[in-house]
């Protein structure tokens, strides 16, 4: 688990307005939720919730319309 140094600002009546991490953490944090967004779009994907494409269908629209990798 990630452990964090947050400094709280506090406003009026000390209520919580902000925190401040030092820049290293703030660093593993957005780390972290990059991979979490990686692991909820992976779960989505193999829920099987949405209609599924064969990739070569895929590939094929995707070329169709000038967005495949220039370079291939």
């Amino acid at each position: 688990m990630l452990t964090l140094h947050p400094d709280i600002l506090v406003g009026r009546q000390w209520k919580p307005k902000a925190v401040l991490l030092p820049y290293s953490e703030w660093n593993k944090v957005m780390a972290d939720m990059e991979e979490l967004d990686d692991i909820r779009a992976y779960d989505r994907a193999t829920r099987g919730d949405e209609d599924a494409i064969p990739f070569e269908l895929a590939a094929k629209e995707f070329r169709t319309r000038g967005l495949a990798h220039p370079h291939r």
